[in-house]
């Protein structure tokens, strides 16, 4: 991880900069996500301060562990870790990491202290962000904050559209169908009264039904639909997660003021309340999936398609409606729909010729020529690699302390 983060972020002063400016997206983030709980006529005041206990105690993991920047502890945690490691074949390697691995689950059953609530849970090189229900903690690394997600030099509107909305998704992870069963110390805890429980239960299966409308496949498929009961948390999640992000970003800018307009003579077209929109879209532009993958994701995956995570969360927020003008029965503005929780915009992504009330998704992906995450999870992987190998061009013994 330390690897990682030297190459990424070489200078102290940019590694602050990314510390500051993620740490204010996220803080106004959950301002926005307690915004719109206390927003929520259906939930009851008993119900609103067992969520806030939960936005209160909240762990929030950003950038990468401190502890990994200093020397000491980064030789202590490697300390147990087989000294032939790096002079050794790669069975051997795997061999020797899986003992390591399991010497430090050992360890974790062994604290004194009890559960480390900080715990990352994941590798700092994933391209990702996550949500751990057990430990009540939020985990946005260092690998996901670039483009098409984030730069602490974009516009609010940006940069609260792409990892504002990730944060926001995760966020709500704590408010889903998995996350009212946990307490705000990951404890098991059904902290929902049970009048709040059957209307989130209502909210829910509008969500379940909504999602199960949407069919990637023609009908000599099967399945060829989205599953809704399948893929409702993470569906809850994008809904909830572009709420809160949107909150958070109209605070902002009420305080503060809004961003210029953007240069040049395409950017310059649209509104900040549009940019946020397309940042949000654009971090699920992928190029178009084969049947077998796509029924592959379909009886598998526990989140939707992404052109579907895409419309779903669109069609059910009235400000994206207002955004593009959208009128009412348009596809990104149907009359029947969810009330759920009521980057620089890049432009080499975009068909401009394609109507964004009808196919928003097409408007804001489809001249991609490649896929956002996975060229981001190839690229981290690469750097990875090439920090590997230059440790074994050089002096090992000198910077073995160091991995």
């Amino acid at each position: 991880m330390r690897l990682f983060v030297d190459k990424v972020l070489p200078k102290e002063s940019d590694r602050k900069k990314y510390y500051s400016s993620l740490k204010n997206i996220i803080d106004n983030v959950i301002i926005g996500m307690q915004s719109m709980i206390d927003g929520l006529s259906w939930m009851k005041p008993e119900s609103k301060e067992a969520a806030y206990a939960k936005i209160r105690n909240m762990v929030r993991n950003y950038v990468y562990p401190e502890w990994i920047m200093n020397d000491t502890n980064l030789t202590e945690y490697y300390f147990v870790l087989d000294p032939s490691f790096m002079n050794s074949g790669y069975p051997k390697m795997l061999m020797y990491v899986d003992q390591f691995l399991r010497r430090k689950d050992y360890d974790f059953l062994l604290r004194k202290s009890g559960t480390d609530r900080y715990d990352w849970g994941s590798l700092l090189t994933s391209v990702d962000a996550w949500y751990q229900d057990k430990l009540n903690s939020i985990t946005i690394p260092l690998s996901i904050l670039q483009a098409p997600f984030f730069n602490p030099d974009w516009p609010t509107s940006v940069n609260f559209g792409a990892i504002g909305y990730v944060a926001g998704h995760e966020l709500t992870h704590g408010f889903d169908s998995s996350g009212i069963s946990w307490g705000p110390f990951g404890e098991s805890l059904e902290w929902l009264d049970p009048e709040t429980k059957q209307h989130f239960d209502e909210m829910a299966k509008c969500v379940i039904e909504e999602y199960n409308t949407f069919c990637p496949l023609n009908a000599s498929y099967s399945p060829r639909c989205v599953n809704g009961e399948q893929t409702q948390g993470e569906n809850i999640a994008d809904n909830g997660g572009i709420h809160a992000a949107y909150r958070a970003y109209r605070n902002i800018i009420d305080f503060y003021g809004p961003d210029p307009a953007l240069p040049g003579q395409l950017a310059s077209k649209f509104t900040h309340d549009q940019l946020f929109f397309l940042s949000f879209a654009q971090i699920w532009c992928e190029m178009p999936q084969p049947t077998d993958l796509i029924i592959k994701q379909l009886i598998n995956e526990d989140h939707s398609p992404s052109r579907y995570r895409v419309q779903g969360t669109i069609q059910n927020f009235p400000a994206f409606r207002s955004a593009f003008n959208c009128p009412i029965g348009s596809n990104s503005a149907p009359k029947d729909h969810c009330n759920v929780w009521i980057s620089d915009a890049n432009i080499t992504s975009m068909n401009l010729s394609a109507d964004p009330c009808n196919n928003f998704y097409e408007y804001a992906c489809s001249a991609l020529k490649g896929d956002i995450l996975s060229d981001m999870n190839d690229k981290s992987f690469k750097t990875m690699v090439r920090m590997m190998d230059s440790m074994l061009e050089g002096d090992y013994q000198g910077v073995r302390n160091f991995i």
